[in-house]
């Protein structure tokens, strides 16, 4: 079988364009998941960020008006991923943001009842752990025994 020059040209040509445009279409697509990979790792880095700045607000502000109860810092954190993730979403508008946010608060207030049950546990048994002084502890509890 005899190809003509003309025709190996072309099949030349068109492996070697061939053999440059699928590696690239890869890297193009790696690239720019490495690329969504970033900016995800960089969202969750401020949201981290922000919802720590906003606990250690909370928390001096209400150190200075004598309160000592404070939500765990997991509530201010899902509040805030909450928060970034409505504030960032392209369907979010005037119409919706509303019922939105009221997602977030419904979400958030959740996790502080839950935060408040748990605290309430700790107390509990913190309570039932502490000595009375008909028991010793520490020390006279060992010699006792």
């Amino acid at each position: 079988m005899d190809i003509s020059p003309s025709t190996l040209v072309l099949l030349t040509t068109g492996s070697a364009l061939l053999g440059y445009i699928v590696p690239s279409v890869f890297n193009l697509l790696s690239a720019h998941s490495a690329q969504k990979s970033e900016e995800r790792r960089q969202v969750k880095a401020l949201v981290v960020q922000a919802a720590a700045e906003s606990w250690k607000v909370s928390t001096e502000a209400r150190s200075r008006i004598g309160k000592d109860m404070q939500a765990p810092f997991d509530v201010f954190l899902l509040h805030m991923a909450k928060s970034v993730e409505v504030f960032f979403d392209p369907t979010t508008n005037a119409d919706n943001l509303d019922t939105r946010l009221k997602s977030v608060d419904d979400i958030t207030e959740v996790m502080i009842t839950r935060a408040d049950r748990l605290t309430e546990g700790i107390r509990k048994k913190e309570q039932t752990k502490t000595p009375t002084l008909d028991q010793p502890s520490g020390p006279q509890q060992r010699i006792a025994d």
